[in-house]
């Protein structure tokens, strides 16, 4: 890819634990958008939490040696994976019908083939799979009970960790632990 082409470019800085995306386009103008986590789901495709935007998006990315000030180069604009830009709410469903609010940790696991979301102001950690976004522990309300899945609660989960049979939840002064559905 040379520097004439038309070619969206893709600059991650971090401060203070959160990082901006910076994207700059020949075609579009100047855009930020504040991210707090990312995740690698393939070789070519990265997720990760617009959290003001109350969404997760995607973006193809391809490494490029010839730009040195950036680190990846993209040929698409960021996609929306999932929930309704500056829509925020708590809903299962569709992708494109799901429901943020404020997300901030993700991860993929590869073990499951599906990516994990921190959604912070609903205490909830979702899974993202087949095009549906799930609850998969959290009742919308915030607490610190642990058990079963069905029955544990967080309290402003912000980031999150996957193994092959293990779960690791962040959250404000506390770290979990999910193992064989449980809540620790």
């Amino acid at each position: 890819v040379s520097r004439q082409a038309f070619v969206d470019r893709l600059r991650l800085s971090s401060s203070f634990g959160s990082s901006e995306l910076l994207m700059e386009s020949h075609r579009t103008r100047r855009e930020r958008i504040e991210i707090r986590s990312i995740a690698k789901i393939s070789a070519d495709i990265l997720v990760f939490t617009s959290t003001h935007e109350h969404c997760i998006r995607s973006v193809d990315v391809c490494s490029e040696d010839d730009y040195e000030e950036v680190d990846y180069v993209f040929h698409k604009e960021t996609q929306v994976f999932a929930g309704r830009p500056n829509e925020s709410g708590m809903q299962n469903g569709a992708c494109e019908n799901a429901q943020f609010n404020l997300p901030r940790g993700i991860c993929y696991d590869a073990v499951n083939d599906r990516v994990l979301v921190c959604d912070t102001m609903n205490h909830r950690i979702c899974v993202v799979e087949d095009g549906h976004v799930s609850t998969l522990v959290g009742t919308g309300a915030s607490g610190n009970i642990d058990g079963h899945l069905d029955e544990a609660s967080f309290n402003f989960p912000i980031s999150v960790a996957c193994a092959s049979n293990y779960i690791i939840i962040s959250e404000v002064h506390r770290i979990r632990l999910i193992m064989n559905n449980t809540v620790t």
